[in-house]
């Protein structure tokens, strides 16, 4: 059977739960909460919050609407995990994956960030936001897709825009994002094998902290130990991209569709240390610079969708395979 329609479970109108304002939200938030919890997996519950959030991005209530796709695409999740239909789980994901766009898009426009029951609303961003999405038609249908922001036509003193055209305040808000308390350290190692009783040549990398944001400075900590006898013509760091998007057959069966993409690579002589001879070893650090425009980790719905980084430092070598690690970022 395919899932209820909007229609035969009702929906909420903008002004429920505290009208048009940012403090709405948690409001209707904490109401549902007490009324029908998450963990009930109510799809009426999930279904009356998605309609607030499409009638407050319709009122272009942007804070307010982020705040309740955030409490929706929850809700849905739990629905989806215990439904046990073919069908009408894959209908689900196609839901869920649309309201995720559609979040993330306002997320990137407004540079805001949702809202906890109990937490302040934050100031509505200057930039403008995406058009509201279109009406909700007889099924739990997704908004409409909407074209990106245009930056605000006024005139600003040169030293809070960019070169790129990027307000300032906005990319500093954007780095503000990232708590570094929520990376850890790293240290990994790896050397080169032999069956022949060779010398080896051994990479050892490590990190403090491997939460950075777009445009800043990882510094990474090298000691290459090259007892053999092969040259390292230098090292280099490459950023990669892991996308994992849940997918169904035509049978209902589930499986993660994984895109894996390099984004950006770095090469590092360190004046002239490299080449390195053999039988020498080196010391240092090399500073890589995340490059701008990159969306953030998303490990917060797993086996539906999921972004993570991960950089790689690696010796080359000539004629024969390089020597190096990976580690997440």
């Amino acid at each position: 059977q395919a899932p209820p329609s909007l229609a035969a479970l009702g929906s909420v109108r903008p002004t429920d739960g505290g009208g048009g304002g940012g403090g709405g939200a948690p409001a209707l938030v904490e109401r549902m909460a007490a009324e029908a919890p998450k963990e009930e997996g109510s799809l009426k519950a999930a279904i009356a919050v998605a309609e607030a959030a499409k009638a407050a991005d319709q009122a272009r209530d942007y804070q307010r609407a982020l705040d309740l796709y955030t409490d929706a695409l929850e809700r849905l999740v739990v629905v989806w995990t215990a439904e046990t239909n073919g069908q009408i789980k894959q209908s689900l994901h196609a839901t869920i994956e649309s309201y995720m766009a559609r979040a993330e898009r306002i997320k990137e426009a407004c540079q805001l960030k949702p809202n906890r029951p109990g937490q302040p609303a934050p100031a509505p961003a200057a930039a403008p936001a995406p058009s509201p999405p279109a009406a909700a038609a007889a099924a739990p249908s997704p908004p409409a897709a909407a074209a990106p922001p245009q930056a605000a036509q006024q005139k600003a003193p040169s030293n809070l825009i960019r070169k790129d055209g990027t307000p300032a305040r906005l990319v500093e808000e954007a780095r503000s994002n990232i708590t570094h308390a929520e990376g850890r350290a790293i240290q990994i190692a790896n050397e080169t094998k032999s069956m022949l009783g060779r010398q080896r040549l051994k990479l050892s990398v490590s990190v403090t902290n491997n939460a950075a944001a777009c445009e800043e400075k990882v510094r990474i900590f090298v000691k290459v130990e090259n007892r053999s006898t092969m040259v390292v013509n230098h090292l280099k760091v490459t950023l990669r991209r892991i996308e994992r998007l849940q997918k169904f057959d035509h049978k209902g069966r589930q499986s993660m569709a994984t895109d894996t993409l390099k984004v950006h690579r770095q090469e590092y002589f360190q004046g002239t240390i490299f080449p390195l001879p053999a039988e020498s070893n080196y010391s240092g650090e090399l500073v890589y610079k995340l490059p701008r425009g990159l969306k953030p980790t998303n490990t917060s719905q797993r086996g539906i969708f999921e972004r993570e980084y991960d950089l790689s430092v690696q010796c080359d070598l000539s004629m024969r395979k390089n020597l190096g690690v990976r580690f997440p970022l």
